[in-house]
């Protein structure tokens, strides 16, 4: 496949922003070109105000100034001369003030379009299957949001380097009127430096911009495993093995970023040491013959003034593009993440309608494999769950438990066979409805370095909550009595992910936040087999007790559970038996 030029990226970046950000972009445009015509007065007012300040008396060679101060009545050369430097100053001053302002309002629109594309790299990314989660590295989730900072960085120096493009237009403009000879000599000889060295380090540059993206990958995804694993890490003493691989990925990551910044500031110093021997020759060519050097003064300002002006905006554009062209993998995968995903993304409104449910869930001749896969995890499995009722399902480890119950609650979509609630059909247009009757509780509970309520109650604000509903909620999970004996009650802390509370702590107030919701059916997924025997048969009590109207399927490997069942199934060896 053809690689795209890094205009085209950007262009194709620049269709997904949306009307205010486009009119935005265009404003910035438009300042530019009246930034450029204040830059064209100033450098074009400078001769005039050098000539006059070395002989007052060269006004008449301006016609136009001339009858300017005969119009305002300003006769005297001092005052001229007084006048002519208060303008001048001011012009300076404006000029100035216009190039602050662009740059202020540039920086903040490309801040709200990193916004923009931050916020819709993450919403494409969350609206994604379940099995979009399972079969992607969360650090590449991470990675892909933070591609989006650093396109505000790239999008910031490529509209800087339009602005750059407009002044260096004036700016050679004004350089042609003032010596059209000398102008065109610099101008070719800059512009074919600047084009040159491009094309010399754009296969660099791309080079470089695939090894920073591999890396900054790998070196999320280390970080990632030896934190996430610490106590893994300190028991095995594996710090080394975390640490070399992250020294490598980032040195090498390092040493990229390292060529790509001294392939950006070489032209500029080899272009200052060009115009300042240049320069030199110049004014060493015009310091022979009478008063040739003192006549050039005010020409010889002028081109100082526009080489010290276009310079730097010739730099800024080549700093630009060197830039992109070593981000360009990064600006790809952005691009690839709106792109691929976009269409995936149907955002449901949280007034959504539950779908009905008064009589039963029937499953029939359910099959299920994943992607890529062909081999069934399991096939042709037929139950009927009563509403109300308290169902077991036991079996092995691997054996598919909870691969089916995601079939169920409408994360996967079988391969084949169906499920039916009260005789209506699941399919992708109703399956939000039915999430909207279900509370999960998985094996492995996350919780937010928050307090014990704000965990349960899980985005509520204070004064939404129901603290009678919260306090019975943890009494039937059997974790109030541990919530009154800690400082704070339930302000207490629990740390990231829940690491100064002990797993059966986390599963007890995972199964409160399930409670807490008070959905038609709750899914146990083995929530419970981080508990001693005692403390799960009370939770199992509390739940036949309290949640009549609930119907609860309990994913256990524990056959001594049964009496707590009105239904019990056994999966073995990819068959679905029942047992009660």
């Amino acid at each position: 496949m053809k690689q795209k030029s890094i205009l085209i990226l950007l262009l194709d970046l620049f269709k997904f922003l949306n009307k205010k950000r486009k009119l935005q972009v265009f404003l910035i445009f438009f300042l530019a070109i009246f930034s450029a015509f204040a830059e064209l007065i100033t450098i074009g007012s400078l001769i005039p105000f050098v000539d006059l300040m070395l002989e007052p008396k060269r006004l008449f060679n301006y016609p136009l100034l001339e009858n300017l101060f005969s119009f305002i009545e300003i006769n005297n050369l001092e005052d001229i001369m007084i006048f002519m430097t208060i303008i001048f100053i001011f012009l300076i001053i404006v000029s100035t003030l216009i190039k602050i302002y662009i740059a202020y309002f540039s920086i903040a629109v490309v801040h709200g379009i990193g916004h923009d594309l931050s916020v819709s790299i993450f919403k494409n990314t969350i609206y994604q299957p379940y099995e979009f989660h399972v079969n992607n590295n969360s650090s590449k989730t991470i990675v892909n949001l933070s591609r989006a900072g650093a396109s505000i960085g790239i999008l910031h120096l490529i509209i800087q380097s339009f602005v750059s493009i407009v002044l260096s237009i004036s700016i050679i403009f004004i350089l042609l009127y003032i010596d059209l000879k000398l102008t065109i000599i610099g101008g070719s000889t800059l512009v074919s430096f600047y084009v040159l060295i491009s094309l010399f380090f754009k296969r660099k540059l791309f080079l470089n911009s695939f090894q920073i993206s591999q890396n900054e990958k790998s070196r999320v995804k280390n970080m990632q495993e030896s934190i996430g694993g610490i106590r893994e890490t300190i028991i095995g003493n594996m710090y080394n093995t975390f640490l070399n691989n992250f020294r490598k990925v980032d040195w090498s990551m390092n040493k990229a970023l390292i060529k790509n910044a001294l392939m950006l500031i070489l032209p500029s110093n080899l272009i200052m040491m060009i115009a300042t021997t240049s320069l030199t020759i110049l004014i060493f060519y015009k310091s022979f013959g009478n008063n040739s050097l003192v006549n050039s003064l005010p020409i010889i300002a002028g081109l100082i003034l526009g080489a010290q002006k276009i310079i730097p905006q010739l730099q800024i554009v080549y700093g630009s593009w060197s830039k992109a062209q070593g981000n360009y993998k990064i600006i790809e995968e952005v691009l690839f993440i709106l792109n691929k995903f976009k269409s995936n993304i149907k955002i449901t409104k949280s007034s959504l309608q539950k779908m009905a449910f008064n009589k039963e869930i029937r499953v029939k001749s359910l099959s299920f494999k994943h992607q890529n896969s062909k081999k069934n995890i399991f096939e042709n499995i037929s139950f009927v769950i009563k509403k109300n009722h308290i169902v077991g399902i036991s079996g092995s480890t691997g054996c598919g438990k909870s691969t089916l119950l995601d079939c169920v609650i409408g994360l996967l979509s079988p391969t084949s066979g169906s499920i039916k609630i009260d005789n209506i059909g699941l399919n992708k247009r109703n399956i939000k409805n039915w999430q909207k009757n279900i509370s999960h509780v998985p094996q492995f509970i996350y919780l937010a370095d928050l307090s014990i309520q704000e965990n349960i109650t899980f985005g509520l604000e204070n004064s939404k909550i129901d603290r009678k509903k919260l306090i019975e909620s943890c009494k039937i999970a059997e974790i109030y009595e541990f919530i009154k004996s800690k400082k704070g009650g339930f302000n207490y802390i629990v740390g990231e992910k829940g690491g100064r509370l002990s797993g059966g702590q986390k599963q007890r107030i995972g199964i409160a936040r399930a409670l807490y919701l008070d959905k038609e059916l709750l899914i146990l997924d083995e929530s419970t087999n981080a508990l001693d025997d005692k403390t799960e048969e009370k939770i199992l009590n509390n739940l036949k007790k309290f949640k009549k109207g609930t119907t609860i399927i309990h994913i256990t490997h524990k056959k001594n559970l049964t009496k707590y069942f009105d239904s019990h199934f056994s999966f073995s060896k990819n068959r679905f038996k029942k047992l009660k």
